[in-house]
């Protein structure tokens, strides 16, 4: 299994915490959304219309129409809090 984290550390200690368990790659949140999507899908393998799909399926599940509602919804379930 591939995986990559998205995350807003960038420390050393953070990275090689990330990286030490084998995961693939490590993506900033600050990075541009088209760098993060392009990261993610050549990490995978995948190519950006499956990347596009994917999201797209994700919204759907949630009912959400787009990135902004999945924010909040993801909010109101408490993901994203400290």
């Amino acid at each position: 299994m591939k995986i990559s984290v998205l995350t807003m550390f960038e420390d050393d200690e953070s990275v090689f915490a990330c990286l030490k368990p084998g995961l693939l790659g490590y993506l900033l949140k600050e990075a541009e959304q088209t760098a993060i999507e392009w990261a993610a899908a050549a990490d995978l393998g995948l190519g950006s219309k499956t990347i596009w799909n994917l999201v797209s399926n994700v919204f759907a599940k949630l009912g959400a129409a787009d990135k902004a509602q999945t924010i909040i919804k993801a909010r109101a379930a408490g993901m994203g809090q400290r």
